[in-house]
């Protein structure tokens, strides 16, 4: 896994929400067809197509509750709410005046991922704490 990965420019991946959304609904509201309408915002058709399949396999068509979720959150190990709390605990530790070593705040994830039965990877029993990388990115 890279620590400190640079983006090397913008990807044809990266949508634009609005412009996304704005699609979706002349889709919905049967104004545009699917192509014409990716067309129209520059967004790519098989995206929108695929979006608006989602939509309507969940039938939640309501413009307030439409959220599309990323990949790299699969990856994720914890929560951004569970690494809040673990920040918010390493934070008050440091206040009290018990800092915690690098090695201490892993074996504290390793500790908090056993307890509440999240899914970590294998090293992380071979180690009994997590792995460097995910310090790193905790620390970001």
């Amino acid at each position: 896994m890279v620590r400190n990965y640079k983006k090397k420019g913008t990807r044809s991946g990266e949508v634009d929400e609005q412009a996304m959304f704005r699609a979706i609904d002349e889709i919905l509201g049967n104004i545009l067809f699917l192509r014409k309408s990716a067309t129209k915002y520059g967004v790519n058709a098989l995206t929108l197509q695929s979006r608006i399949k989602k939509l309507r396999k969940t039938q939640d068509l309501d413009s307030e509750n439409r959220v599309f979720e990323y990949k790299f959150a699969l990856q994720q190990i914890v929560t951004k709410t569970e690494e809040d709390h673990l920040n918010k605990y390493v934070l008050a530790c440091s206040k009290i005046y018990y800092g915690l070593t690098c090695i201490q705040v892993k074996d504290l994830a390793y500790g908090f991922a056993k307890a509440n039965d999240i899914n970590y990877p294998v090293s992380w029993d071979n180690n009994k704490m997590a792995g460097a990388d995910w310090l790193a990115s905790f620390r970001k």
